[in-house]
């Protein structure tokens, strides 16, 4: 299990490497993106994140920043050029570094991109997980 500053974390919700701290700026994509899990976070992507990683796939979730903290700085990056159009908008070859060793996204940040994902993965599968409004506010 990854350890955050030498604590370890016992976790199924932690799949990542032990490894943190990895500037993923400019690495190749090492695997396909197979599946663009685009749900809001409380809609089950937890749960789903555990269960893709029981049939073998390589997530990436919400949970994937406190894997490897340095994305955070990607991901701002990304925010940054969207929505107060400062810096380039990231498409493929930007994506594919921060998802350089995963097939498949869920949970915020990525569901903030769903339209670029989809343009950059056209043939991945796309999920989109859903909870009732009341529920979920609750």
């Amino acid at each position: 299990m990854p350890s955050l500053s030498g604590v370890q974390v016992s976790s199924p919700i932690f799949c990542g490497n032990s490894e943190s701290w990895i500037d993923k700026r400019g690495l190749p994509k090492r695997v396909p993106m197979r599946l663009l899990c685009l749900g809001l976070g409380r809609t089950g992507t937890t749960s789903l994140r555990v269960a893709l990683h029981e049939l073998g796939y390589s997530t990436y979730h919400g949970w994937s920043l406190l894997e490897n903290p340095s994305d955070c700085l990607l991901w701002k990056e990304a925010l940054t050029a969207k929505y107060e159009g400062k810096g380039k908008l990231y498409g493929r070859e930007e994506f594919d570094s921060i998802f350089c060793d995963s097939d498949a996204v869920l949970d915020i940040p990525g569901s903030l991109f769903t339209e670029d994902l989809i343009r950059a993965y056209p043939d991945a599968r796309v999920i989109v997980t859903t909870r009732d409004l009341d529920s979920w506010y609750k």
